[in-house]
C-alpha cells in the first residue's frame, strides 16, 4: 500500500511543475507592485497569474483524473497497479489541482508582507489535518489520505482565501473564483469527461497516448 501510494503520489506531483514556475515568476511583479502601492496593477497581475495556472493545471487535473486508469497502465505496464491506484490518482490529482491554485494568492500575500498570516493559516490546518488524517486513513486506508488531502485544500480554497484576501486585495475574491477559476474549471472537465466516454475501448497504447494528449490540449 506505502509503495501503490508513493508511486501515485509521485505521477499527481508533476502538477506542481506547472503552478511553481508560475508562482516564481509572477512574485517579483507582484511584489514590486505592492511596493509601489499600485493596487490596479497589483489586482491584474494577480488575476493574470491566477488565470494562467487555472487554465494550466485544471485540464491537465481532469485528464488525469478521468484517465487515471490509463495513465498508471501507461506509467507502470501493469493492469493491477493501474485499477488498484486509478481511485487514489484521482483524489491527489484533484487536492494537488486545489493546492496549485493557492500558489498565487500566496505569492500575493508574500509580496504585500503577509507572512504571519499566512503562517497562522498553516498551523490552525496543521492542527486540523492531523485528527482528520487519523480518523480517514482509520476508515479508508490509503485512499483516506488523499481524502484529507483533498479536504484540506478546499478548505484553504474556500476557508483560506476568504482570510487571506480581508488583509489584500479583498474586493477581488468574487473574481478569483468567477474569473480566475470556475470558466477554466468547467471548460477541463466538460472536455476531459466527453473524452473519456468518447475514448475507443479497444484504443492500443499509441492510441490511449494521442487520445489522452488531445484531450488535455483541446481543454487548455
Amino acid at each position: 500500500v506505502v509503495g501503490l501510494y508513493s508511486l501515485v503520489a509521485t505521477v499527481a506531483g508533476l502538477l506542481f511543475q506547472i503552478s511553481g514556475p508560475v508562482y516564481a515568476a509572477f512574485l517579483p511583479r507582484l511584489t514590486r507592485e505592492a511596493a509601489q502601492g499600485n493596487t490596479a496593477s497589483l489586482a491584474r497581475s494577480y488575476h493574470i497569474g491566477c488565470q494562467i495556472v487555472s487554465v494550466l493545471v485544471f485540464p491537465a487535473a481532469a485528464v488525469g483524473g478521468l484517465f487515471a486508469g490509463e495513465l498508471l497502465a501507461l506509467w507502470t505496464r501493469n493492469q493491477e497497479v493501474a485499477q488498484q491506484g486509478a481511485g487514489l490518482l484521482a483524489l491527489l490529482l484533484a487536492g494537488n489541482a486545489a493546492s496549485s491554485l493557492l500558489h498565487l494568492p500566496y505569492a500575493l500575500q508574500v509580496a504585500g508582507g503577509s507572512v504571519r498570516l499566512v503562517l497562522l493559516v498553516n498551523i490552525a490546518s496543521a492542527a486540523a489535518m492531523v485528527p482528520l488524517s487519523l480518523a480517514l486513513i482509520t476508515f479508508a486506508g490509503a485512499k483516506g489520505a488523499a481524502w484529507a488531502w483533498l479536504i484540506l485544500n478546499l478548505g484553504y480554497v474556500f476557508g483560506g482565501l476568504w482570510v487571506y484576501h480581508r488583509v489584500i486585495l479583498s474586493s477581488e475574491l468574487s473574481g478569483w473564483y468567477m474569473r480566475d477559476v470556475l470558466p477554466a474549471l468547467l471548460m477541463s472537465v466538460l472536455v476531459a469527461f466527453s473524452a473519456s466516454l468518447l475514448m475507443p475501448a479497444d484504443a492500443g497504447f499509441v492510441m490511449t497516448v494521442l487520445w489522452i494528449a488531445s484531450s488535455a490540449l483541446i481543454a487548455v
